[in-house]
């Protein structure tokens, strides 16, 4: 990511082009995600910590797209749905691990998301009570394999 670049700056800067930065856009997070599986496991190996970066990309673009009317881009079918389908590609890529950590989690409320927003293409409020449905979900497939 641009030195200058954190997530704050991002998700409340109207003035970035999301269509032609996105993948930078939703670095900030990826990098997250990173460190923070690495602050709870300094000895985490480099394959979990690819996977942690994997999930902040997706936990980016999620968050591109709750914001497609503040960012512009809310009437752009064509960029929502490149979108929609790059989140799915690394969702995909992140179901084939078996990931144990807690923070992997969050891929239950990743999949979702997308499940609800790929339908309408337009932002999806899941309430806390199906946030944390999702992510126990997520919990016991983990525990079953």
């Amino acid at each position: 990511a641009e030195p200058w670049l954190n997530s704050y700056e991002v998700f409340f800067d109207d003035q970035v082009p999301v269509p032609d930065f996105w993948q930078r856009l939703i670095v900030p997070e990826a990098l997250l995600m990173q460190h923070s599986l690495r602050l709870l496991d300094p000895n985490i190996s480099e394959d979990m910590q690819a996977h942690a970066y994997n999930l902040g990309l997706c936990l980016g673009i999620i968050y591109l797209l709750q914001n497609d009317h503040k960012f512009g881009f809310a009437a752009t079918t064509d960029l929502k749905y490149h979108l929609c389908q790059q989140l799915k590609t690394y969702l995909e890529n992140l179901n084939t691990v078996k990931l144990q950590k807690p923070i992997f989690y969050l891929l239950g409320y990743c999949q979702a998301w997308v499940e609800k927003y790929e339908h309408y293409y337009h932002p999806i409020t899941l309430s806390e009570g199906r946030i944390q449905w999702e992510i126990l979900k997520r919990k016991f497939k983990i525990w079953q394999n």
